[in-house]
């Protein structure tokens, strides 16, 4: 793949992002992971250094503006990038396990819970919209993340055949 490729990786917490970014980016040459909910409302440092690999993984949960008014993606829309949005699916109660089992979160239920539908009515729309983006959407619900991430590398394999 000599295509440089951006891959964003959204959903409430609890879907997947952080492990399936974590093994996306070591299956991907050159590549770096940028969270991208850390500075929601401020600049992203974290661009620049991003700029300069092949691959870069984006994890995006919230990320006010960055959802919202995405004018970071311009940067890499300017460099040709090949970018795809990946929203994980994933059950309310999954993510619920996930967070609370799992990562041994302090949250409560009702926050995971309100997570989850703020992300679903309000932050999946616009993203794709606003940054003009394509979008695809995995199913996380009984998969491990490398399984999640594979299916993602299988598709920007087949799409740069095309």
């Amino acid at each position: 793949m000599s295509m440089k490729n951006l891959i964003i990786l959204r959903g409430p917490m609890g879907s997947g992002k952080t492990e399936v970014g974590q093994y996306l980016r070591g299956a991907l040459e050159d590549s770096v992971l940028v969270d991208l909910d850390l500075n929601a409302n401020g600049p992203l440092e974290s661009i620049d250094e991003a700029l300069g690999k092949k691959n870069v993984v984006a994890e995006l949960f919230h990320g006010n503006s960055h959802t919202t008014d995405p004018q970071w993606i311009k940067a890499f829309q300017e460099r040709d990038y090949n970018i795809l949005s990946v929203i994980l699916n994933t059950k309310l109660e999954t993510c619920i396990n996930r967070v609370l089992v799992k990562r041994k979160d302090k949250r409560t239920i009702d926050e995971v819970k309100q997570y989850y539908d703020f992300f679903h009515e309000n932050l999946k729309p616009v993203f794709k919209i606003r940054a003009g983006v394509e979008e695809i959407s995995i199913d996380t619900d009984e998969k491990e993340a490398e399984q999640v991430a594979d299916e993602i590398l299988g598709y920007i394999k087949q799409k740069s055949h095309h």
